[in-house]
C-alpha cells in the first residue's frame, strides 16, 4: 500500500515537472488543457446543479474512484476542508445507482485516497485535496 502511495506521488511530481518544462518551452502541457468529451466540448465544473444532474453530467466515462470523487466534491462544492463521513457518501452514491452504474463500493474510497485526489483524517471522514480536480482528467 505504501509503494502505490509513494508512485502515485512520483506521477504527480512527474506531471508537474512536465507541465512546467513544457510551460519554459513555450507550449501549453495537457494537464493545464480543459478536459473535452467525445464531441469536444469543454467541461466546466458547477456546483449550483442538484446532486443527481451534477454526477450525470460530469461522471459519464469515469471509473469508481473519479465518480466517489466527484461525489465528495459535489457535496462539499469543492472546499477541501469540509470533512463528509463515509456514510453520508454511501447513501448519496446508493440514492443515483442508475446513473453511478450500480451500488457504492467502499473499495473506491480507497483507491481515490491511493490516487491523492481524497484524504481521510480519521476513521470514516474523508475530505478532498487540493488535486482532487485531476479526477476529471484521468
Amino acid at each position: 500500500m505504501i509503494k502505490e502511495e509513494m508512485l502515485a506521488k512520483l506521477d504527480r511530481i512527474k506531471s508537474l515537472a512536465d507541465e512546467v518544462i513544457g510551460e519554459l518551452n513555450g507550449k501549453q502541457s495537457d494537464r493545464s488543457k480543459p478536459r473535452t468529451t467525445g464531441d469536444n466540448k469543454h467541461v466546466h465544473v458547477s456546483f449550483h446543479p442538484n446532486t443527481l444532474a451534477f454526477m450525470k453530467q460530469h461522471s459519464r466515462g469515469c471509473s469508481g474512484p473519479e465518480k466517489v470523487t466527484l461525489l465528495l466534491a459535489r457535496l462539499t462544492k469543492g472546499n477541501i476542508a469540509e470533512q463528509v463521513s463515509s456514510i453520508e457518501i454511501e447513501k448519496q452514491w446508493n440514492k443515483m445507482k442508475s446513473v453511478l452504474g450500480g451500488r457504492f463500493n467502499s473499495a473506491y474510497l480507497n483507491r481515490a485516497k491511493a490516487n491523492g485526489w481524497i484524504d481521510s483524517t480519521k476513521h470514516g471522514i474523508y475530505t478532498l485535496t487540493n488535486v482532487w480536480n485531476e479526477a476529471l482528467k484521468a
